[in-house]
């Protein structure tokens, strides 16, 4: 036993000594490079090559906003459908960025593509302020870095959002960045506007973001030594988002997006639901978490504090809106990099004399931090929110085949709208502020739970996409209705299927080629103008 803590000691000391000769480029070079691994291996699984050309999606759910950007870059403004509005975006400024894209001379089939790659630098950049943040406040802990780029650039809530296009990488970095300058101008006594206004843009990143504005607004008055000022420019920072609101009142006609009235207004349990979504974070940070605790309790460090202060604001955010559709941790994932800086300070604070002891700690905080997703399998790290596989074929045959004038109905509404280019009937609500408002069901997942099928289906969308093979439409059909009803009538595929509307005026008209009735069968509204081309549809060529 002697003998293998002899050889234990002696292998960490020349290891150690060889971390601290390498320069620190090459620790970025690996973190980039393992951030662009995971984003080649998500790109490879989000494309689909039909008729001869690829095409590439993101999460179904920033399709939607890609929806709202392509239109607000044709000039008919941030809308679901041109000449309606209703917002049913929660990114106002990812939203923007993808209108910028949208500007490009490039084709729709890889406008996901070009946001994926800036979501990549993103995360790049994330990577290198986390670095800059734990070099301002412990520029003697430079035997962290390594642990810190190459366990940020493994952790499912930086490399999950950005490989699947949300908005949440750009809000950690706005966030991380914010911190940073607050950090340096604390230190030399003179804050400064320009950061402060930076920190206005977080509420625009995404609508609900006024926790990430607080948790920097908190670290800013806990470290400055000019707080009369600091709160003046709090203040400042707040017109941007004010600004946004007055602007969303005057082009909406609300005070808040209609995602809000689906997502949160009108449920029940949202303490519950919010405690159980936030043991999830604790649970999977738990390491992290508990060496930043013991730092702010021992060290008592104002920067550390206003860091964990980030994770106390985020959880009351949590506890107020309850939990998520996703699996990971995206309504915490912004303090994710600044909690591990801070329990990096303290492992060195604790390990200072005992240089072994603290690479030690560095270690075990690393790992933690890469397995704080669990062991996911690979398809897990790629978002199959809405089934996008199975819409992009079906609506680039609407597209093709269809008069620029039809409609279609999904309750998936990212990636067939988006694809299709007609004007769309949201059955779930996000860009409906009539399903928006309507009690939620019980035992359903939040956005999923507000629908009214007949109601949708009564406005005659032509197309009615199922996302069912029809083979499986026609054994629901087949079932007795009193007991599918009972059993399923809070489930909205079913409710679609089940619908008196959907017998009566769609399931006798079916879009009958092949690859539509195994993978996504439409269905026709019967006194729809389209049933009379459909001899001109052809089965699509896809890989």
């Amino acid at each position: 036993m002697d003998t293998f803590f002899a050889v234990t000691n002696n292998t960490l000391r020349r290891f150690v000594g060889w971390s601290e000769r390498r320069s620190p480029w090459l620790w970025r070079g690996l973190a980039v490079a393992v951030l662009i691994l995971i984003t080649a291996f998500n790109i490879s699984q989000t494309t689909q090559l039909v008729n001869g050309e690829r095409y590439f999606w993101l999460d179904d759910d920033q399709m939607i906003a890609m929806r709202y950007a392509r239109h607000l870059a044709e000039g008919s403004g941030p809308v679901w459908n041109p000449g309606e509005r209703v917002e049913g975006y929660t990114n106002p400024l990812w939203v923007v960025v993808m209108a910028g894209v949208h500007l490009l001379p490039i084709s729709t089939a890889i406008t996901s593509l070009v946001i994926k790659l800036i979501a990549l630098a993103l995360a790049v950049t994330v990577l290198l302020l986390s670095e800059r943040l734990l070099r301002t406040l412990a520029p003697q802990a430079r035997l962290a870095v390594p642990f810190l780029l190459i366990g940020l650039a493994l952790c499912v809530d930086v490399f999950y959002w950005s490989t699947n296009g949300f908005e949440t990488t750009l809000l950690t970095a706005l966030f991380l960045w914010v911190v940073v300058r607050m950090v340096r101008e604390s230190a030399e006594s003179t804050p400064k506007v320009t950061t402060y206004l930076l920190l206005g843009l977080i509420p625009l990143v995404r609508s609900d973001a006024y926790y990430v504005w607080a948790s920097a607004a908190i670290l800013a008055l806990l470290i400055t030594p000019n707080r009369r000022r600091t709160v003046s420019y709090l203040a400042l920072s707040l017109l941007l988002p004010l600004t946004h609101v007055l602007w969303r009142r005057v082009y909406y006609g609300a005070w808040l997006p209609n995602t809000y009235l689906l997502k949160v207004s009108g449920l029940d349990g949202t303490l519950r639901r919010g405690f159980s979504q936030w043991l999830i974070f604790v649970r999977a940070y738990a390491v992290m978490l508990a060496v930043a605790t013991i730092g702010v309790v021992m060290l008592r460090d104002r920067r550390i504090v206003g860091l964990y202060a980030g994770f106390v604001i985020g959880s009351l955010y949590i506890f107020m809106v309850g939990d998520d559709i996703f699996k990971f941790n995206r309504f915490m994932a912004f303090i994710v990099p600044a909690l591990f800086v801070a329990a990096l300070m303290t492992a060195y604070q604790f390990g200072r004399n005992h240089t072994r002891a603290r690479y030690l700690l560095y270690v075990v905080l690393a790992v933690a931090v890469i397995f704080a997703g669990g062991l996911p399998h690979p398809r897990e790290l790629v978002s199959v929110n809405g089934g996008p596989e199975r819409a992009i074929a079906p609506a680039l045959l609407v597209r093709d085949f269809s008069a620029p004038d039809s409609s279609i109905a999904v309750w998936a509404a990212g990636t067939a709208p988006y694809f299709s280019e007609r004007y769309t009937f949201d059955l779930l609500g996000k860009s409906d502020a009539v399903i928006a408002q309507l009690p939620p069901r019980p035992g359903v997942s939040v956005a999923h739970n507000k629908f009214d099928m007949d109601y949708s289906l009564s406005l005659q969308p032509d197309f009615v996409f199922t996302f069912f093979p029809s083979a499986y439409v026609d054994e629901v059909v087949a079932q007795p209705q009193s007991v599918l009803l009972d059993q399923w009538r809070n489930s909205y595929s079913f409710s679609l299927i089940l619908s008196p509307e959907f017998a009566a005026h769609y399931y006798p008209n079916p879009v009958e080629l092949a690859y539509l009735q195994r993978n996504n069968a439409l269905y026709i509204h019967g006194d729809s103008a389209e049933l009379l081309t459909l001899d001109k549809w052809q089965n699509p060529e896809v890989e």
